[in-house]
């Protein structure tokens, strides 16, 4: 009877083993599809959100445009400035309009759009109303009304609710991003594991049939039960194993070929007749995708180390017809009940739309870095017109002008220059990748200091700073290197302490490469602080030292754009050290660069 009893065990063996490769098809399907649904959640955020920071952008670019016709009539008098001002008034609906309708399912953000209403009408209001008194003659009336602040009032509460709304939509957009990277990793772990786990259900399905038949060989009644149950299983695994939608191909203990699914039948050109103990390398023929070169095939790895492995980047499979396209993969061997190896399974899938994405998302990039420069450039016309047109009419008006007037002409020029100042690094950030990636040469870092230390004299002198060096070696890289020293040197004379500035540049070699530091005795900082610093437009002490907060931006994007990278080591009030690495020459070491400039005492 025992026989009998290990026979009726059997089917539950098998049921068992459908059962989890059900479940794990099914977990892939789930995955895939949440999957799917948030990277379309993420791309149509994506969309909401460039539109609404442009319709804010815009707005706030119209109510600009009609307070230049407004400041620009009520100096003149004269018809034409108000053109500005009228073509805003045709678009400030249109863009209310589009933030409305864009924002009506979210209520903070539909709220703060309601807000925002009252407000644009407000400050339209006070620019008709000081255009009709400089119209009516009444120049001191608009002139009180616009001292009043009421329209700046109105105007900063405006830009308030307009950076509050684009950042809402950046966080929601964000927390888009995070969910469908999740899935996505989530699904690429899962379907590699769970397709070589479902083909090694299969063997051990198909070994457990195997020894049952060989037990049933006298009870050739059993035996047909048998065969009939086995039959089954294996076209119902098989139809599982064939709906994946990665190409599989297994092999046996000599990497001979036993099993090829649709997928991969699709991708190779093969069929599973023709390839029936074919070597897997005439069936899976992969090539690096720079080089051309011959790459090791994964089974052979797999059974060479025992172990699963995966491609290197940049591989592509060539299929019989000629056809490549670039693929990823991972082989597993699979074992006997013994522990040894009876074959690998190979899972791999094409990759080319991926491929695609990528760099679709590089050329997205550069045409933003074109665009921000071509921006960049075409606003300095404007602002030269501004000042200019400043500097005329005070110059035209300076004898009726009263003392404020003045200040706020002068105001104007300020701020003017300011805005200048931040377009040029603004331009100079846009454009320094490009700069860093070029001309590569070895350069001194000796001489780069001592050219430095000349080109900042002046702030030595003004402030008795001591600046020193030890050895400095040559690196890989280009003139861009004096910026970023310069840049960091200036810092430290600007940061200062109530004691007179000591900074000292030196360097260090490690891993390959040259890590040169600029240790300072200024303010320091809070480490809380040490990426934020390297933000674009991020200061830490806005209003108490001249800058744009971008100078730190472009050092880092330089260092970057030569492979090394930047970071930073403070405490507050006890100074602060920049790190960054380039590329060391071989055989390098640092040279008799020692230097010294002291400003006057």
């Amino acid at each position: 009877m025992k026989p009998e009893t290990s026979a009726a065990k059997q089917p539950s063996r098998e049921i068992l083993f459908l059962f989890v490769a059900l479940a794990v098809v099914i977990s892939i399907a789930v995955l895939s599809y949440r999957s799917w649904a948030g990277l379309n959640r993420g791309t149509a955020q994506l969309k909401i959100t460039q539109q609404i920071t442009t319709d804010t952008n815009q707005l706030l670019s119209l109510l600009k445009d009609a307070e230049t016709g407004q400041r620009g009539y009520i100096l003149t008098g004269e018809e034409r400035y108000l053109e500005p001002y009228r073509q805003a008034l045709t678009g400030i609906p249109e863009k209310l309009g589009g933030l409305s309708a864009a924002l009506t399912a979210h209520g903070d953000q539909a709220a703060r759009v309601e807000r925002l209403k009252p407000l644009v009408g407000e400050k339209l209001e006070e620019l008709a109303r000081t255009i009709e008194l400089r119209r009516n003659q009444e120049t001191e009336a608009a002139l009180a009304l616009i001292r009043t602040d009421r329209g700046k009032r109105a105007m900063d509460q405006i830009r308030q609710l307009c950076a509050e709304i684009d950042a809402t939509e950046n966080l929601r957009l964000n927390g888009f991003s995070g969910q469908a990277r999740s899935s996505a990793n989530q699904l690429g772990a899962l379907a590699t594991l769970g397709s070589a786990g479902i083909f090694a259900l299969l063997l051990i399905a198909t070994y457990t049939i195997q020894r049952g038949i060989r037990r049933r060989q006298q009870l050739i009644h059993e035996l047909k039960e048998s065969e009939a149950r086995t039959r089954e299983s294996r076209d119902w695994l098989q139809t599982t194993l064939g709906s994946i939608g990665d190409g599989v191909i297994a092999t046996d203990g000599e990497g001979n070929v036993t099993f090829l699914n649709a997928v991969s039948q699709s991708l190779t050109g093969w069929s599973q007749e023709a390839a029936q103990g074919v070597p897997i390398e005439r069936i899976f023929v992969i090539h690096n995708e720079d080089s051309g070169e011959v790459v090791e095939n994964p089974v052979r790895e797999a059974l060479r180390a025992d172990k699963v492995v995966s491609l290197a980047n940049h591989t592509t499979l060539t299929a019989r017809d000629g056809r490549r396209f670039p693929i990823d993969d991972s082989a597993a061997p699979i074992r006997s009940a013994g522990g040894q190896i009876r074959g690998v399974v190979l899972v791999f899938r094409d990759i080319s739309e991926r491929k695609s994405a990528e760099k679709e998302l590089k050329r997205s990039n550069e045409e933003l870095q074109r665009f921000a420069y071509v921006a960049a450039h075409d606003l300095k016309s404007p602002l030269r017109a501004v000042s200019s047109m400043t500097t005329m009419l005070a110059r035209r008006w300076e004898h009726v002008l009263d003392a404020e007037s003045k200040e706020i002409a002068g105001h104007i020029q300020s701020s003017v220059g300011q805005m200048s100042r931040l377009i040029s690094d603004l331009l100079e950030y846009s454009t320094v990748t490009s700069d860093a990636e070029g001309e590569k040469a070895s350069i001194d870092c000796g001489e780069i200091f001592a050219a430095t230390v000349r080109n900042l004299q002046a702030q030595i002198r003004e402030t008795g700073a001591r600046v020193t060096a030890g050895p400095l070696p040559a690196v890989q890289a280009s003139s861009q290197v004096g910026r970023v020293l310069q840049n960091l040197i200036e810092n430290a004379i600007k940061y200062r302490g109530e004691a007179t500035p000591q900074i000292h540049v030196s360097a260090q070699r490690a891993d390959g490469a040259w890590v040169i530091s600029v240790q300072d005795n200024g303010i320091g900082f809070d480490m809380r602080h040490a990426e934020r610093i390297f933000g674009v437009f991020e200061r830490l002490h806005t209003g108490e030292y001249e800058g744009s907060g971008i100078g730190l931006a472009i050092c880092r994007k330089v260092i970057e754009g030569y492979g090394g990278r930047m970071w930073a080591q403070s405490t507050p009030g006890k100074g602060a050290t920049f790190y960054f690495s380039l590329p060391a020459i071989t055989g390098n070491s640092p040279g008799d660069s020692s230097s010294e400039a002291a400003g006057s005492r």
